[in-house]
């Protein structure tokens, strides 16, 4: 009778130990997946700032790009108009 209490003794502290065993790896589990999606909200808040800076880059181009169109028409038009006043002096 002894012999058995012990057996069951034994197989309970197996039982206690793998129980512990297993709340542990569910709490070191739980803090990763806690620092992951901390990470991942970091990223994510970098992600949107670095898209408002691309979006505010892409506008500057564009206003570059439009105030360079502007600034060849007037090259063009005063070419034009030089031209112009060329051909009223050669008619002269």
């Amino acid at each position: 009778m002894m012999v058995i209490a012990w057996i069951l003794v034994g197989i309970a502290a197996v039982l206690v130990s793998l129980l512990v065993v297993l709340i542990v790896l569910v709490i070191r589990t739980g803090k990763k997946i806690a620092e992951t999606a901390h990470h991942v909200q970091e990223t994510a808040a970098e992600t949107r700032r670095n898209w408002g800076d691309m979006k505010s880059m892409v506008q500057l181009g564009k206003n570059i790009t439009g105030a360079v169109e502007v600034m060849r028409a007037h090259a063009h038009s005063k070419r034009r108009a030089a031209g112009d006043s060329k051909k009223d002096n050669a008619d002269k």
